[in-house]
């Protein structure tokens, strides 16, 4: 991180030792106190500031160059110094990194952190790139639907869904199903059905029953959720039926289990319990202790 010759770099070392600035350490060295570092930081011009950021940030990579796997628990450190880098673009990767690694750490307030400094920085670098955009912004819309922030995340699926398609880039039907679908289920949730309607409708038209695509049983599975809290119960099923259909013809065993949930429920509002029943056993075989079905659940408390 400097060009001091080594002679140099260890007297002056030596020196920042012997009037306590630093301490050595197994790692290497540090400041004694925090406010000596800060005092030094600032002291720096802005420009010096972020060359030096930009060294620290090649110096933690060139560490690791051989094995780059090895870079994993230092994406929170290259982002944050490339961020503030005269190499900003370089920054990009390392928030996707860290958001994603934060994720799936169930650590979903830190991810959202990293993946809205990524937005900023596409930005600030005027950086297009749509796709990157979209899964930016549909990540962060399923994150804030765990937090709990209704506004958020649909603003984030509804940021996606207006993204425009470029020559190089256009998202397949089923990627708007699965957008509005997110939506959608998210507003119910809150219990705004007019909205969670209006998103249900746009998807619809792009739907093909036919398509080997898990985001068809999923778009009809919404239907019946958003059917069944209008207290439509017999549409619901009717819904519910055609999802199961199509998890059933591409094997998908969640949506099954999902589909079987949404049965049950519509058969015991439509007054068939016994019917109901047995959708609820077919969907406990199906389950077991390793199976994911709590979004058939949350919706409906």
């Amino acid at each position: 991180m400097t060009t001091l010759p080594e002679g140099e770099l260890l007297d002056a070392l030596d020196a920042a030792l012997a009037s306590n600035l630093l301490e050595e350490t197994e790692m290497g060295y540090r400041f004694r106190h925090a406010l000596t570092r800060h005092a030094l930081y600032n002291s720096l011009s802005r420009a010096r500031r972020a060359r030096t950021h930009g060294r620290a940030g090649e110096a933690i990579e060139a560490i690791y160059a051989i094995r780059p796997q090895a870079l994993a628990p230092y994406v929170e450190d290259l982002a944050y110094h490339f961020n503030l880098s005269e190499r900003r673009d370089r920054a990009l990767g390392y928030l996707i990194q860290a958001g994603q690694k934060a994720a799936n750490l169930y650590a979903f307030e830190v991810a959202v952190k990293h993946f809205e400094q990524a937005l900023a920085l596409m930005d600030a670098l005027v950086l297009r790139d749509p796709a990157q955009r979209w899964m930016i912004l549909e990540s962060l819309g399923s994150w804030y639907a765990i937090l709990a922030d209704t506004p958020r995340a649909v603003e984030c699926f509804e940021r996606a869904l207006a993204l425009q398609p470029t020559e190089r880039w256009t998202p397949a039907r089923h990627d708007y199903i699965r957008l509005h679908c997110s939506a959608a289920n998210v507003l119910v949730t809150a219990g705004d059905m007019q909205s969670a309607e209006a998103h249900l409708k746009l998807a619809l038209p792009l739907a093909n029953e036919q398509a080997d695509a898990p985001e068809i049983a999923d778009l009809f599975y919404s239907v019946a959720l958003l059917h069944w809290h209008k207290g439509e119960y017999q549409e619901a099923f009717d819904a519910a039926q055609k999802s199961l259909d199509i998890a059933e013809h591409i094997q998908r065993t969640e949506a099954i289990a999902r589909a079987f949930e949404m049965l049950a429920l519509a058969c015991h509002s439509l007054g068939e319990w016994q019917r109901g029943l047995h959708f609820e056993e077919q969907r406990a075989l199906l389950a077991g202790s390793g199976l994911d079905v709590t979004d058939a659940f949350d919706v409906h408390l």
